[in-house]
């Protein structure tokens, strides 16, 4: 069991095992979150039939709960908040343990990469156990989440801004005509997407002149996409920059555009497309968990978190930068399935991220995005003393 940590791989299996290491994460993280859903929105009834779990959630007091309802205590926001809890508290040990492990002979690598056995163990323990808690720590814990989840926000839109800059880069650099190529025709699927975006948008969120705010949104984004464009001609303008990044962040930007829209509570504003709005829940709704998972994977591996140097025996990615983006994934998610608000309502079953907060979320990102975009590429205008090389 201490194999581990007596003795140390080569650099290839290092890696190796850190790749294996990665994934499992990511799939462990991705089983929890279904389950977690399906919890919120099919556990309630079980949890009132046991009879633990029933007197619990009928007795406030000895739940030491002082913030919600007894009927509260058990019900699907709950559940979903108590299993983001620990998943978070389990990722945030690991940060701590790990804090700061950069190279391939750290004795602690093993605690990321073996155990896993142990770590499932208590991941699942932690589950169980967090279902006991007292009710007015999973309300502290939901504001925090709050907090948390915007931060990994903020980090996602970093990577991806960053991810954009590198593949416009590596098309450019190899200068050939089929890089050149796929830079013109991924530019205008980007922009066709985007318009595309919007247009829907249009359609199906501004239904009346008197969608004051809705309209303000659509056509703000429209502004938004020509001065993506325009910042282009500014001279000595971040060089890597060209119109597959703009491409690429107005399509995105769009998407978080109808993201939001659509997070809206139904109204005038909103056109009711019957079954067609359901199947678009539900695609949406997995399309959800699958983003979540693939940008926690990413980003927990980004080069924006320092670049492992083989030559000096570094890491290829920090396992402690790692684990803290999974907790507030973690703490992501317990959003998503709250849609951003502390009430008690039960959620419909395909419902994930729904309400005014859930809304504001989504387009305070979206211009925290074209925010940081617009700038990466007039920095070395404004601030032309430093090197962007």
């Amino acid at each position: 069991m201490l194999g581990p940590f007596c003795c140390f791989s080569s650099g290839a299996d290092v890696r190796r095992e850190l790749t294996v290491a990665k994934w499992a994460y990511c799939i462990l993280f991705t089983i929890v979150t279904i389950v977690t859903w399906l919890l919120r929105s099919f556990g309630e009834p079980a949890f009132k039939q046991n009879r633990i779990f029933a007197y619990y959630c009928s007795n406030p007091a000895a739940a030491g709960n002082a913030v919600l309802s007894s009927s509260a205590l058990c019900s699907g926001q709950q559940v979903a908040l108590r299993f983001s809890f620990a998943t978070c508290c389990f990722f945030l040990l690991h940060f701590v343990l790990l804090f700061w492990c950069k190279k391939e002979r750290d004795v602690r690598v093993g605690l990321h990469t073996s155990l896993w056995f142990w770590k499932c163990l208590l991941w699942a323990g932690g589950l169980v156990g967090f279902l006991f808690i007292p009710g007015e720590a999973i309300f502290y814990y939901a504001n925090i989440a709050r907090f948390g989840a915007g931060l990994f926000l903020v980090f996602v839109m970093i990577e991806m801004v960053t991810w954009v800059y590198d593949i416009n880069e590596a098309l450019v650099s190899k200068d050939t005509w089929w890089s050149w190529t796929a830079l013109v025709v991924g530019s205008l699927l980007c922009f066709g997407g985007g318009l595309a975006c919007i247009g829907a948008a249009y359609h199906y969120y501004a239904t009346s002149p008197s969608c004051s705010l809705n309209l303000f949104f659509i056509t703000w984004s429209l502004v938004i996409g020509l001065a993506m464009v325009a910042v282009l001609f500014v001279p000595n303008r971040l060089e890597v920059a060209g119109l597959l990044t703009s491409g690429v962040v107005f399509l995105y930007c769009s998407y978080l555009l109808v993201s939001g829209l659509s997070s809206q509570p139904i109204n005038g504003c909103v056109r009711d497309t019957g079954m067609t709005q359901l199947w678009m829940q539900i695609v949406g709704f997995f399309l959800a968990i699958a983003a979540v998972a693939y940008s926690t994977l990413t980003l927990g591996t980004s080069h924006i978190f320092g670049t492992g140097d083989e030559d000096k025996q570094e890491l290829p990615y920090r396992p402690d930068m790692f684990h803290l983006i999974f907790a507030l994934a973690s703490m992501y998610m317990a959003m998503l399935f709250t849609n951003w608000q502390l009430s008690t309502n039960p959620s419909d079953m395909w419902h994930i991220d729904r309400g005014w907060v859930s809304m504001w979320v989504k387009i305070g990102s979206k211009w925290f995005c074209e925010v940081l975009y617009l700038w990466t590429v007039i920095a070395p205008v404004v601030c032309w003393a430093r090197d962007f090389s």
